[in-house]
């Protein structure tokens, strides 16, 4: 039986739903979307609870609610984990490598690059 709130499961939605597992265990969970199989009656997303990608199955969502969490906020983390690293990184290069005037400018603009970049992700 197909439910009004099932609407809310498209591509890029960050959704709150209550779900049944094929061990009858009911929890809620906070998902992003990615992946829609209507034929298959199944779905791809982010679990934030899990803190991983899982598939779930349409016959086992019980309610689901919009929610405020911003889709693909685990990319956005994980983008600005990987733009910290490389910012220290390149800290360490230029606190620790003997650099011509040319590699120190290069430097400079890649650690700026990483900078704006951080901040654009707020």
């Amino acid at each position: 039986m197909q439910h009004e709130f099932i609407a809310h499961i498209v591509p890029s939605a960050s959704i709150r739903m209550v779900y049944r597992n094929k061990a009858n265990e009911i929890s809620e969970r906070i998902v992003d979307v990615n992946e829609v199989n209507d034929a298959r009656r199944y779905f791809v997303a982010f679990c934030h609870n899990r803190e991983e990608w899982r598939t779930f199955s349409f016959d086992g969502v019980l309610f689901t609610a919009k929610t405020v969490t911003p889709a693909n906020h685990h990319h956005k983390t994980l983008m600005r984990s990987e733009l910290v690293d490389a910012n220290r990184a390149l800290c360490y290069v230029g606190l620790n490598a003997r650099l011509d005037r040319e590699e120190t400018s290069s430097l400079i603009r890649a650690v700026e690059n990483v900078n704006a970049a951080l901040s654009l992700l707020g």
